[in-house]
């Protein structure tokens, strides 16, 4: 299904997905992120200094591979917003520390 994104856009994300960007950007937050805990978008910036637009977007494909599911809604420590944060799959921590 492809929705209304700008050709430019579109375009965009092709080009740091080419140059294997997205791959080096996910690899950087997958190793930020500990076993023993759920993360936000608004925790991953601060630790990962990443900006929101590429942390959202990482999150994204990293869902959809299996790396990373969402974990039970609670409030974010940052926004205090109730979120659905990002946590590791259970058994899969020790990939990635």
């Amino acid at each position: 299904m492809r929705t209304q994104v700008r050709d430019t856009s579109r375009n965009a994300y092709q080009s740091i997905t080419d140059s294997g960007q997205v791959g080096a950007q996910a690899s950087f937050i997958l190793s930020h992120i500990c076993s023993t805990r759920d993360y936000s978008l608004q925790e991953l910036c601060k630790i990962t200094n990443l900006p929101i637009n590429v942390i959202s977007g990482r999150c994204n494909d990293l869902k959809k591979a299996g790396l990373l599911v969402e974990a039970p809604k609670r409030p974010c420590s940052e926004s205090k917003r109730t979120i659905h944060p990002v946590a590791l799959p259970k058994g899969q921590g020790e990939l990635f520390q």
